[in-house]
């Protein structure tokens, strides 16, 4: 493979190989938490691989570990500052919803941990590839926030409105197996053949008519609209959160390794 572009001081990485792209992110000492630069790193990477011609795309992340989500020390930095949160808050929905409904197909190759933002993420993406290993969790209630009405429209989609209550309220986190028992994942591979099988169906797509299968990935995501437009009174919700102070005290709490103690 050859790189395209190495962005967010070298933390997301787009190559090639033939028509297909793989976008990496690799901050592995921060086991790929995704703070707003890398979002809008990855909203730049979406506009180079239709620039160099690209058709299909592989999302992973370095290491053993896909994404652990959100960088919390980024978001603790800007509790200060509602409008900053709020702003980084909207760009993480408008990039998720760019590569929901993104020209080209991506699949998903997640090995380790995928949380929060990184099951957004994978939400998106049309095949989920999980290694043996994987592990999956969103914990928003954790940290005092709601989860954005288009998510919780695209998790039910995936996995059905029983599962997603058990992971957004009940809180735990599951492993590969019972990812793949509810539908959160598709396959099931040893680490070493992720990116290969990854590849394997990326180039399946090249046979398929281009045109076709944006207009298709555009007609679902228009569903997962459909939904959220519904909850537009949620919305607000959602983005007050981040200034709210159970979200000052569940970051607060996370960070300093302790039990929130939520105000009344």
């Amino acid at each position: 493979m050859r790189t395209i572009a190495s962005l967010a001081d070298g933390e997301l990485r787009l190559d090639q190989e033939g028509a297909i792209g793989c976008l990496s992110i690799v901050r592995e000492a921060r086991r790929n938490a995704l703070a707003d630069r890398h979002w809008q790193a990855l909203d730049e990477a979406l506009g180079l691989a239709l620039e160099h011609g690209l058709r299909a795309l592989v999302l992973t992340g370095a290491g053993a570990c896909f994404s652990a989500g959100a960088d919390l020390e980024e978001l603790a930095a800007l509790r200060s500052s509602p409008p900053a949160l709020e702003a980084a808050a909207r760009r993480v929905q408008e990039v998720q919803r760019k590569l929901e409904s993104f020209s080209l197909p991506v699949v998903a190759a997640i090995d380790g941990p995928c949380f929060g933002g990184g099951v957004g993420l994978a939400l998106c993406c049309d095949v989920r590839l999980a290694s043996h290993s994987a592990r999956f969790g969103l914990t928003p209630a954790r940290l005092g926030l709601r989860y954005s009405p288009r998510d919780c429209a695209r998790l039910v989609a995936s996995i059905g409105l029983a599962a997603t209550r058990r992971l957004l309220i009940g809180g735990e986190s599951i492993g590969a197996e019972e990812a793949l028992r509810i539908k959160l994942v598709d396959e099931l591979l040893p680490p070493e053949r992720l990116l290969p099988r990854a590849f394997e169906i990326a180039r399946r797509w090249l046979s398929m008519a281009p045109k076709a299968l944006a207009g298709m990935r555009r007609s679902l995501a228009c569903l997962v609209d459909s939904v959220a437009r519904a909850a537009e009174p949620l919305w607000g919700e959602f983005y007050a959160s981040f200034a709210s102070e159970e979200f000052r005290e569940g970051v607060a709490a996370f960070l300093e390794r302790r039990e929130a103690n939520w105000p009344s």
